[in-house]
């Protein structure tokens, strides 16, 4: 024995959902979408820069300039260039034999 509505006479049973009831479905438990992949820079600290090196390099750079332009001449090495610019000769030194 089925149930029956008092009022209309219809029989009591589930009907199939209408489209608002899909629709508020999906939009309720659907499909999530999908999150963006979120990037993570890590960020590594300054290196360490040794001011005594800086020096030396750039003493570096000035002597191969030097070297360069008496090539002709007799090539001094670099403690002995750092020598004489030390000692504020702006001239092509030559170490004395």
């Amino acid at each position: 024995m089925s149930a029956r509505n008092e009022i209309t006479g219809d029989l009591i049973t589930s009907k199939s959902p209408s489209t608002a009831y899909s629709d508020g479905w999906d939009r309720i438990f659907g499909k999530k979408k999908v999150e963006q992949a979120k990037v993570v820079v890590e960020t590594k600290p300054e290196p360490v820069v040794d001011p005594a090196q800086v020096e030396r390099d750039e003493l570096t750079k000035l002597w191969w300039k030097y070297c360069e332009k008496y090539q002709k001449l007799h090539i001094l090495s670099f403690a002995d260039w750092l020598h004489a610019r030390d000692a504020g000769k702006t001239e092509p030194y030559l170490p004395t034999t």
